[in-house]
């Protein structure tokens, strides 16, 4: 199902794309691996004043309340330019959330100062795709991606059905482990959390929330995987064999039309997951969860399809698809046996 976007959502993806382009080339990208920092504060400053955290706030807190399709647009150029900023969790779990999913009652309950620094970008959300128990008296997180010392952190409550329990960081009593990820570009750490409370957050469904924050991880998939395609694109019209490009001969050929085609697929599914969190709450939850399953199962066969067709070049530290090919492995590790999937969603996936 195509859903076309509106002038003002490809003028923001258009936008998007060119800030990308312009701040994240590849040279900055090599540089941010060497750099055991969280966050590059020019960078972050950069995304601020471009509004991606305030726009999604409600207009009485100075926002204009973009939707979940938006998002997805961010997710996408996000993965494309392999964006090492956690602008997107911050934009889903504090603007987007407090201005679309959570109703008055729980906006009230969250802790003083927090809505206007996320908006703000003061300070900023990280997540695990985990769950513990809040009624532990030391709460050990694993995974926990993007975090800083000062962060907001979100993680689901095991002993709460459709809860969420949300730390003020900067006031807890925590150890904090780094841990060594396939792509560097995205911080990981494992968390003890000692004598603290948390603020407990209920939301409407969290097998809907979940699916939204799979459906945006399914774009930003897809944004990835567009990227490595075009790259080889450019690749096989350039390099020739007995003077003649190789993008001319039919292996070539076949091999770039599966990659088009599970794009392509993987695309379709991630807008139509999109376009379901504003406007289809019945179908969020198999769309979201489809386009993630779907996006985790093609893409590494994309990637490593681009690497071949690059040949020796394509193998080597100095040419990127590594790096494409990292993310797209990081997120397989983190998600594709995360036991929030529902067996019966999963079974109705395979079986389609």
């Amino acid at each position: 199902m195509s859903i076309p976007f509106t002038a003002e959502q490809a003028e923001l993806q258009d936008t998007l794309r060119k800030f990308f382009e312009e701040s994240v080339p590849s040279s900055y990208l090599r540089k941010r691996y060497g750099d055991s920092s969280v966050s590059d504060p020019k960078l972050w400053g950069s995304l601020i004043e471009l509004g991606l955290l305030l726009s999604f706030a409600k207009e009485e807190h100075g926002g204009v309340a973009m939707g979940f399709r938006e998002l997805g647009i961010l997710a996408f150029e996000a993965g494309r330019s392999l964006l090492p900023e956690p602008i997107l969790d911050t934009a889903f779990f504090g603007s987007f959330s407090c201005s679309k999913l959570l109703d008055e009652t729980e906006i009230l309950k969250l802790p003083d100062g927090f809505l206007d620094s996320v908006t703000k970008g003061s300070r900023k959300v990280s997540f695990a795709p985990s769950e513990v128990a809040s009624n532990s008296a030391n709460i050990e997180i694993k995974f926990a991606l993007n975090c800083e010392f000062d962060s907001w952190f979100f993680i689901k409550d095991a002993s709460k059905k459709d809860s969420l329990l949300l730390f003020d960081l900067s006031k807890c009593q925590k150890k904090i482990t780094n841990i060594d990820l396939v792509d560097q570009t995205t911080k990981c750490s494992n968390i003890t959390i000692e004598k603290t409370v948390a603020h407990t957050l209920s939301i409407p469904s969290w097998q809907n929330f979940w699916a939204m924050y799979l459906t945006l991880r399914a774009q930003e998939i897809a944004g990835v995987c567009e990227k490595a395609l075009l790259m080889t694109v450019d690749h096989v019209k350039t390099r020739k064999q007995f003077d003649t490009p190789i993008g001319s001969f039919q292996a070539v050929q076949h091999k770039l039309s599966d990659m088009y085609l599970s794009l392509s697929a993987m695309k379709a599914l991630a807008n139509f997951a999109s376009w379901a969190g504003d406007n289809s709450k019945e179908s969020i939850s198999l769309s979201g969860l489809s386009a993630a399953h779907f996006a985790l199962e093609r893409a590494p066969s994309i990637i490593e399809s681009a690497i071949q067709l690059h040949g020796g070049t394509g193998f080597t530290w100095e040419y990127d698809l590594h790096l494409y090919l990292r993310r797209i492995k990081m997120w397989d590790a983190l998600l594709g046996s995360n036991p929030s999937w529902p067996d019966d969603i999963l079974n109705l996936i395979r079986n389609c």
